[in-house]
């Protein structure tokens, strides 16, 4: 299964925790206690536009970049940037409850960006560094993850900016757009796993 959404960034360029929602109604049977067990999901960032300009300059590859800002000065340094996209069945209110140990959170992929040190006259900076954390539905759940209901898709950004100057946030008012594809196996389940499975997720 397949699915396509977007998100849009305030005008710091960041994002409170946004859910789409993969309608799974083609694949369960409540009455026949048919279900699915999710096996893999994987998340695809598609570079974002601002103001109808691709971000950082990749309209060919359309890959997305983990550039927190432009610099543009000599006091434009110390930026963060903090992306977490996640598939549960809870609407979590603030994306920074949902952690491996979280109920009903099949995956988790972090993506973080700092820029630190100072620019010079032309905006160079010293340091960056960019780190990556994924947790696959086969971490969570080794032996796949039940579910029969809809399944939510969270995002929530951060830029964080602590230097003293203005930099150009490539992410302000920034549509996001994020791919989704989910592995799955159709599964018919017993009277108690059923029963066990319907209360843990009534939050849908």
């Amino acid at each position: 299964m397949r699915d396509r959404m977007e998100f849009t960034t305030d005008a710091n360029g960041d994002l409170a925790a946004r859910y789409g929602r993969i309608d799974l109604d083609d694949y369960i049977n409540v009455a026949k206690r048919e279900g699915l067990v999710i096996k893999e999901i994987h998340f695809q960032f598609l570079n974002p536009i601002t103001n109808g300009t691709v971000v950082a300059g990749m309209s060919n590859t359309g890959i997305f970049t983990p550039l927190p800002a432009e610099h543009t000065g000599p006091d434009d340094f110390n930026i963060q940037l903090g992306l977490k996209t996640y598939a549960t069945t809870t609407a979590y209110t603030d994306a920074s409850e949902v952690g491996i140990g979280s109920p009903d959170v099949l995956a988790i992929e972090e993506l973080s960006c700092v820029q630190e040190g100072y620019g010079d006259a032309a905006g160079n900076v010293l340091a960056f560094q960019i780190e990556r954390n994924n947790y696959g539905v086969t971490d969570l759940h080794p032996s796949g993850f039940p579910i029969i209901s809809d399944l939510l898709v969270g995002v929530a950004m951060d830029t964080a900016y602590l230097g003293g100057g203005a930099p150009a946030r490539y992410y302000a008012d920034a549509t996001v757009t994020l791919d989704v594809m989910i592995v799955a196996a159709p599964k018919t389940f017993t009277i108690a796993d059923f029963g066990t499975i319907i209360a843990q997720q009534q939050d849908l």
